[in-house]
């Protein structure tokens, strides 16, 4: 009876040690899949406005004006992505100001 016991026991803890490493993996894993997208929002943010920075003045044509306002919206939009995932806005107001 005692063995039966100890074996149900220990059967008990293993289920609840698998169940927790399997919880912890997702919940890591989703961290990691939120600050990859923030990450990448935020480089993609970074090379939109070196882009714009490096533009001459004396190239201003109607289609880089056009290109200018294009990198514009997708910081906004990247802008977004990263307020929403802080849960803070402050990139938003920032690129709806440039635009």
């Amino acid at each position: 009876m005692l063995k039966k016991n100890s074996i149900a026991v220990s059967v008990i803890v293993l289920l609840l040690l698998i169940a927790a490493s399997v919880f912890y993996s997702e919940h890591t894993n989703k961290n990691l899949g939120l600050e990859s997208i923030v990450g990448h929002s935020l480089s993609v943010i970074l090379n939109n406005y070196d882009e714009i920075a490096s533009n001459k003045i004396e190239n201003f044509s109607p289609d880089n004006i056009a290109g200018i306002k294009m990198k514009l919206v997708s910081i906004e939009a990247y802008s977004a992505i990263i307020d929403q995932a802080v849960e803070y806005e402050a990139l938003k107001p920032i690129a709806a100001n440039m635009l």
